[in-house]
């Protein structure tokens, strides 16, 4: 059985997608005009969950998350982050930075990347945003994860 866990999140009418370096998943249910880079609100997401995800991958591997809503799909590859310490938001970067709520670097795509039917759809309050993490094959980036905060 592959190694993942999932969580629920859900849509909003100010998810613009647009930023260019990241997307963000957050347990807030308000989303202001400036959070371009929030592509789902009210999400469930187990810290716990997520430390002991990490804690069985093999440190070599990415990780994919799988975002679907209303019947699209769309999958980001990302190195993970093993120092992952949010309860309250997950960032997945195209760059390097890493902080406690970052859960990936080096992404495939940032939120203005992903599919605009997808992001239309997240922008009906009531669409549930299904989010799958798994492991991932081998990266074949550079690994530079293990700086403590």
């Amino acid at each position: 059985m592959p190694n993942k866990i999932s969580f629920s999140s859900f849509g909003h009418k100010n998810i613009l997608s647009t930023q260019r370096n990241t997307l963000e998943f957050t347990r807030e249910s308000g989303l202001s005009s400036e959070g371009d880079c929030i592509i789902g609100v009210r999400s469930d997401f187990s810290l716990e969950k997520i430390r002991k995800f990490l804690s069985s991958i093999n440190p070599k591997s990415e990780i994919v998350i799988t975002i679907r809503a209303r019947g699209i799909s769309e999958k980001v590859s990302a190195i993970p982050n093993f120092n992952f310490s949010s309860d309250s938001e997950i960032v997945v970067r195209k760059t390097g930075f890493l902080s406690e709520r970052t859960l990936g670097i080096w992404a495939d795509k940032s939120s203005k990347e992903l599919s605009r039917t997808l992001v239309s759809e997240m922008r009906s309050p009531n669409c549930r945003i299904k989010v799958t993490i798994e492991e991932g094959p081998i990266s074949k980036k550079e690994k530079i994860i293990k700086i403590p905060f």
